[in-house]
């Protein structure tokens, strides 16, 4: 069982970061910019800024994984 579900997450780790990293490259920089100015470091930029502006691609990727995941049959019948 451990390696259904090993080789599904190494199948859909490619997809996803290629949205989640889009969606990282939609975030603008001078909402970063302002929140350095507010005196925001690395880690509360990420959990200020950058978290919740990727929260619409976050859901989007997890009910994407989520219905990948009902459709594993193939996987798990193998």
């Amino acid at each position: 069982m451990y390696s259904v579900a090993a080789a599904t997450g190494w199948e859909a780790i490619g997809f996803s970061t290629s949205l989640l990293t889009a969606g990282r490259q939609d975030v603008p920089g001078d909402i970063y910019e302002a929140a350095g100015i507010d005196g925001a470091t690395g880690w509360t930029g990420f959990w200020g800024v950058t978290l919740p502006l990727l929260a619409p691609m976050l859901f989007f990727v997890s009910v994407l994984a989520l219905v990948r995941g009902f459709t594993a049959f193939g996987q798990i019948h193998l």
